[in-house]
């Protein structure tokens, strides 16, 4: 909601602002997790630019808000709220490295999203 209204960070509340990590917590954390970033660091690149410009960060900002609106109704479908969260982490991954092919697979995984909502309410119709 708030990439939506224009922010270009986010707002947290004063007392996460101030939370901390001690040095040797962060020191750990950053060891452990250092193989995995370098395999993603390196298997994404900014591309297809256009998919992640300020324009479509707004809109993929209101898409990830109804994709989140949808997560708890889809709960009745056994398994189907990890679609939109799979999708809402997708165009996380592809804002903050700007890859537009990450965007693409958001894309699908919303479409599915779609197809599954589309399903559900006609089955119980």
């Amino acid at each position: 909601i708030q990439l939506l209204s224009g922010r270009d960070h986010p707002w947290l509340p004063k007392w996460l602002r101030n939370l901390s990590v001690s040095r040797e917590n962060l020191k750990s954390g950053i060891e452990k997790i250092r193989p995995w970033s370098e395999r993603l660091d390196h298997a994404l690149k900014p591309r297809l630019r256009i998919l992640t410009g300020e324009a479509m960060t707004r809109i993929i900002a209101g898409v990830v808000s109804l994709l989140a609106l949808l997560i708890m109704p889809l709960e009745l479908v056994p398994m189907a709220a990890a679609v939109p969260s799979l999708a809402i982490l997708l165009f996380g991954i592809s804002l903050i490295s700007k890859d537009g092919l990450i965007a693409v697979f958001a894309l699908v995984a919303t479409a599915a999203v779609a197809f599954i909502a589309i399903r559900a309410l006609i089955g119980m119709g």
